[in-house]
């Protein structure tokens, strides 16, 4: 394998990690209450024995399109900054109005700046510059969960509960001890298990 297909494979065994990165990047690069719970998702299924069950993934990839959609309408006229819902167009934002839009900045819904007619509003930070600047994170979490989840599917890791893993893990050594005790009563010899050293 060359060194390209050794950092593929080194990636591949590394989702969680790199999901949790791109998790605390669109927290980091934008705090607010929808980012924050991507990260608390992602924390609490570390202390889940041995890996998360297959409802949190597909809950979170529900979560983030929700998101994502909800981010999108946002940016439509009929919804004003400061979340009023006003179908003829919003008009022009006062300083009053514009603490009011703290709420909806708290929450992670903000306006695109070329979608607004205020500016100032854009130096307080209630405003993105561009889509691109609006989505990127989005689409960075989106991406990664998405790997994520491939490689769990791939591991069969989305086909079994934690319950039936530790029910595995806890009957499984059980029952090739007594295989083994049932092949001895019969006379057969025990299997011994493959050595690693060949020599």
């Amino acid at each position: 394998d060359g060194v390209p297909m050794l950092l593929a494979k080194a990636l591949w065994s590394q989702t969680f990690a790199i999901l949790l990165m791109a998790a605390l990047v669109q927290f980091v690069y934008y705090p607010c209450v929808l980012s924050f719970f991507n990260v608390s998702a992602l924390v609490c299924s570390l202390m889940v024995f041995p890996h998360a069950p297959r409802i949190l993934w597909q809950r979170l990839q529900l979560y983030n399109l929700v998101v994502v959609t909800a981010k999108l309408l946002y940016q439509t006229p009929v919804f004003c900054q400061y979340g009023s819902l006003f179908f003829t167009g919003c008009d022009q934002i006062s300083s009053a109005q514009a603490q009011d839009a703290l709420w909806t900045a708290w929450l992670g819904l903000l306006k695109v700046r070329g979608y607004l007619p205020n500016k100032m509003l854009a130096v307080r930070g209630l405003a993105f510059e561009g889509m691109l600047e609006a989505f990127w994170t989005d689409f960075l979490l989106c991406a990664a969960l998405l790997l994520h989840c491939r490689v769990l599917v791939h591991g069969g890791r989305m086909q079994h509960t934690p319950e039936e893993l530790r029910h595995l893990l806890q009957v499984e050594p059980d029952e090739r001890h007594r295989s083994q005790l049932h092949r001895c009563r019969e006379g057969e010899p025990l299997q011994r298990a493959p050595s690693l050293d060949r020599r």
